[in-house]
């Protein structure tokens, strides 16, 4: 059995998921004695004992980094393990299916600092416009170099969105195998 969930670690050590920091730590030593590479030769004891291992340095570590089991665990929407958060609908889920990144339905809403990213995109098409019905009506040539400028900024600020997106994609998918 593989370790990929707290659920499994807690089943390697032969804990029910309430388990706290104490009984984890009695687990592991008890265990770690009978199939210690020292004490038993077999193979199967010594895949066991590794599994002891890893099952224990993981619930130490979220032992350790939160206090109560309903900080963290497996994701109701994506089963992935990690810290959970309370959503707006008193659910929970980890940071990733709350803020979206995920393809799941967002829970929350964009971040401040993502819609003043696609607000201040709008506003430079919105004063080229502005720009170039100016420039019509005076013929100066500086209300149309200002008014391209804003439109070639808008279109770098959607190019490297559209880029900081594709790399988050591709670090998931790398992350996944």
């Amino acid at each position: 059995m593989s370790c990929t969930t707290t659920d499994d670690c807690f089943r390697t050590l032969g804990l029910s998921p309430d388990a706290d920091a104490v009984q984890v730590r009695a687990a592991f030593r008890k265990l770690a004695k009978l199939n210690h590479p020292d004490v038993s030769h077999s193979r199967r004891s010594q895949r066991r004992f590794v599994e002891v291992v890893r099952a224990y340095h993981i619930l130490r570590q979220r032992l350790r980094s939160r206090p109560t089991d309903r900080d963290w665990g497996a994701c109701p929407r994506c089963g992935v393990d990690g810290d959970l958060f309370k959503s707006l609908s008193g659910g929970s889920a980890c940071a990733d299916c709350l803020l979206g990144m995920t393809r799941k339905r967002r829970f929350l809403p964009l971040p401040l600092f993502v819609i003043a990213r696609h607000v201040s995109v709008i506003a430079l098409y919105a004063a080229s416009i502005a720009l170039l019905i100016r420039y019509h009506e005076s013929h100066t040539p500086a209300d149309a170099l200002i008014s391209l400028a804003c439109v070639v900024l808008g279109l770098l600020l959607l190019a490297l969105e559209v880029l900081r997106v594709a790399w988050r994609d591709a670090a998931a998918r790398r992350a996944a195998r």
